[in-house]
C-alpha cells in the first residue's frame, strides 16, 4: 500500500506563527538595546562608557530577527513557487513556442500539429512529454520519437479503472495539459481535499469499464 502524502499544514502553520514572534520579538530587542548602546557614545557626559552587555543584546535580537525571516521564508515556500510559476511559465512557453516556431522545446509551447499539418487524421489522444507529439488515444508509443506512452495502458491492464492528478490554481499550463489529454476537474483528494488553492482532475482510462465517474 502506498504511504499517504506527507500533511504539510501544520508545520507550515508553525513555522509561520513562531517566524513572526521571532521576528518581531528579536527586532524590538534589537532596537531597543541599539538604541541605548548608541546613545551612549552621543551622550555629552564623558565619564559615561558605552555597555557592551547592550551591543550583545543588540546582536542576539538581530540574529532572532534574521533567524525569523529564515523561518516565515520556509513557511511561506509553497506559496513564493506558485506565484514564481503562474509569473514566469507563460513566458517561457511564449518564448518555447516563438524560438521553435510553433513546434515546441520538449512538449514546451507546442501549437503545432505535424498530423494536421500534412492534411492527415488529426489525433485526438495526450501529447508527448519527450518530444510534444500528439498521439492517438490508444496509442502505446510516441509517433515522433518512439517514447513510451503505455502509463495508462500499463494502469488499465493491472485492474486500474481511472487516473486522479493534482496541480494548483497557478500552474494554468498544467491545468490546459490535463485538459488537452480528457482529464476532467474533480472533488479533491488526500491531503488536497480542503486547499483552495488546489486543483484536480480524474479520467476513466480507455477500454476500462464504469459508470464514467471518476470518484
Amino acid at each position: 500500500m502506498t504511504a499517504p502524502p506527507y500533511d504539510t499544514r501544520r508545520p507550515r502553520t508553525a513555522l509561520r506563527v513562531v517566524g513572526t514572534l521571532l521576528l518581531i520579538g528579536g527586532a524590538t530587542l534589537a532596537f531597543v538595546a541599539g538604541r541605548e548602546f548608541f546613545g551612549d557614545f552621543a551622550s555629552d557626559d564623558v565619564s559615561m562608557e558605552p555597555k557592551f552587555g547592550e551591543f550583545f543584546t543588540m546582536a542576539g535580537g538581530a540574529f532572532l530577527a534574521v533567524f525569523g525571516i529564515g523561518m516565515l521564508n520556509a513557511g511561506t515556500l509553497g506559496a513564493q513557487s506558485r506565484y514564481v510559476a503562474g509569473e514566469t511559465m507563460p513566458t517561457v512557453k511564449k518564448s518555447a513556442e516563438y524560438l521553435s516556431d510553433g513546434r515546441g522545446i520538449m512538449g514546451g509551447g507546442r501549437t503545432v500539429d505535424d498530423g494536421a499539418a500534412a492534411g492527415t487524421q488529426r489525433a485526438s489522444g495526450p501529447f508527448c512529454r519527450a518530444c510534444g507529439t500528439r498521439n492517438d488515444e490508444d496509442a502505446r508509443f510516441c509517433d515522433g520519437c518512439g517514447a513510451s506512452m503505455a502509463l495508462e495502458a500499463t494502469a488499465a491492464a493491472t485492474g486500474v479503472r481511472a487516473m486522479v492528478l493534482e496541480t494548483g490554481t497557478a500552474q494554468p499550463e498544467a491545468i490546459a495539459l490535463y485538459e488537452s489529454a480528457g482529464y476532467v476537474p474533480i472533488a479533491g483528494f488526500g491531503h488536497y481535499r480542503d486547499s483552495p488553492l488546489s486543483r484536480c482532475f480524474g479520467r476513466v482510462l480507455p477500454g476500462v469499464g464504469g459508470t464514467g465517474e471518476v470518484l
